[in-house]
């Protein structure tokens, strides 16, 4: 049997050029895997508080088949998403009354309204559209905006540094990398 003796290092005592090297070749250590479910989870949190169930997950891409994070498959609880905000909730109060108007009695629906929909349905459901629209293109916009600083960031030689250290790993001379 041989016994062979290997000297290692923690990252910042490797001379400059060869943590430049080190670096360059683990750019990506902290983005080699799901590193977007923080983004993730904080919008489909941010989505439910607005009323928005997320049916399936978001999809992105960054960096390569162009840019863009969108929300694929969601419903919106209508009433919810009017109560969430000042603005739709005066704007759209006389639609919402309208949509809280059913009730069941008997085992039969009924609205308290039937006869009498606001004469401005159509015309507050054309607005309505526009709005959540542009809500959800405002949120796609937000996720993307995200997606890339926590990219960047966790490209960056400071959060390999950090990673590198917090995993204690450590490094051969020339910076081939030895898990102690």
């Amino acid at each position: 049997m041989r016994t062979i003796t290997i000297e290692l290092y923690p990252f910042d005592e490797l001379n400059m050029a060869t943590q430049k090297k080190v670096l360059e070749k683990y750019h990506d250590i902290n983005t080699d895997h799901d590193w977007w479910n923080n983004v993730y989870y904080m919008y489909t949190e941010t989505l439910k508080k607005q009323g928005f169930t997320c049916n399936k997950d978001f999809t992105f891409s960054l960096y390569t088949q162009g840019h863009n994070a969108r929300i694929e498959s969601a419903s919106l609880d209508l009433i919810e998403w009017i109560k969430c905000d000042p603005k739709n909730r005066d704007r759209f109060s006389t639609l919402n009354e309208w949509i809280n108007g059913f009730n069941i009695s008997s085992g039969r629906v009924d609205h308290d309204h039937i006869g009498d929909a606001p004469e401005t349905v159509d015309d507050l459901y054309d607005e309505l559209h526009e709005i959540i629209q542009a809500e959800v293109n405002e949120i796609q916009e937000h996720m993307l905006r995200d997606l890339y600083s926590d990219c960047d960031y966790l490209s960056s030689d400071e959060a390999i540094k950090d990673t590198f250290e917090a995993n204690e790993y450590t490094f051969e001379s020339d910076g081939t990398m030895r898990n102690a």
